[in-house]
């Protein structure tokens, strides 16, 4: 359908010109949608997750502009007052992946994902390193403990004990000790 209006366009359209509460914002789109469209806008939920994604909002800012298939955005005016910068995406896990399996496209990370990853990698091994700790400590007690009811089993029999148990009553002791 040429020439009719999205609903994206539509709430982005009475947002600026209206400056209306989003309530009132969503309303008025709903009812240019359904003008148009000539169906209720079903889509609400979604709408409202992703309104402010990075995503959609550029190709909103983008679509303003109307740059056809023949013209060149190099041929405009550089550097005029009323361009805006867009801000460029970060890439995507899929696309990350897909490049690093073709081979030909190389993602160039920045110092900033560099630091990131840095950072992110020492608080790993610096929680790695603690909870190594923590288990040896836990393993040190429960072999203490252990080590203790074998001497109380040691100390209450009745029967005489053999040389090993003699060997291990006495070195048992002296560990506690």
């Amino acid at each position: 359908m040429k020439g009719s209006r999205s609903f994206a366009d539509a709430s982005s359209w009475l947002d600026v010109k209206l400056q209306a509460a989003s309530h009132d914002v969503f309303e008025m789109a709903y009812k240019l949608y359904y003008q148009d469209q000539k169906s209720n806008f079903t889509l609400e939920h979604a709408w409202r997750m992703l309104r402010n994604d990075q995503k959609w909002c550029s190709l909103s800012r983008e679509k303003g502009k109307a740059h056809s298939k023949r013209t060149h955005p190099d041929a405009s005016v550089a550097g005029s007052p009323m361009e805006e910068e867009v801000e460029e995406r970060p890439v995507g896990v899929k696309a990350a992946k897909a490049a690093k399996l073709k081979g030909n496209k190389k993602v160039t990370r920045t110092s900033e994902d560099r630091e990131a990853a840095m950072k992110n990698l020492q608080s790993v091994a610096a929680l790695r390193e603690k909870d190594y700790a923590l288990r040896e400590k836990e393993f040190a007690k429960k072999d203490i403990l252990a080590n203790k009811k074998l001497l109380a089993n040691l100390l209450g029999k009745t029967e005489p004990l053999d040389e090993i148990e003699i060997d291990l009553k006495n070195k048992l002791i002296s560990q506690i000790l």
